[in-house]
């Protein structure tokens, strides 16, 4: 019985260790789970943030060809300007919309028929 007794106590001693080890795994395996998200989710902000450095280098680099092929530097650029620049620019960008579609070989129609009548 004393045998029997011993068996028991080990085995209930065996299911305990038994159970703390699964639960650390689980422990572990959670915190694994969740430090691969934060990896994923750091992966993927860098990678926004990495386009959207590409995208504004691009923008930089075409603002300075455009000032290159007006012989300008950004420092000839005034700044405090450009708001205004681009009030003017929509107001013009409405103008033109509110024409609608313009026949561009119209004034050289124009000019071949009054050719003709002269």
């Amino acid at each position: 019985q004393a045998l029997a007794q011993q068996a028991n106590t080990a085995w209930v001693n065996w299911q305990q260790q038994l159970e703390t080890r699964q639960i650390e795994q689980q422990r572990l395996t959670e915190l694994r789970q969740q430090g691969q998200q934060d990896e994923d989710q750091r992966r993927d902000a860098l990678e926004k943030t990495r386009l959207d450095w590409q995208d504004c280098k691009n923008k930089i680099e075409q603002a300075l060809a455009h000032l290159t092929e007006l012989n300008a530097t950004p420092q000839m650029v005034n700044v405090n300007e450009l708001a205004n620049w681009q009030q003017q620019l929509e107001k013009i960008q409405q103008h033109i919309q509110r024409l609608g579609h313009l026949n561009l070989a119209a004034p050289d129609a124009l000019a071949d028929v009054s050719a003709r009548h002269d």
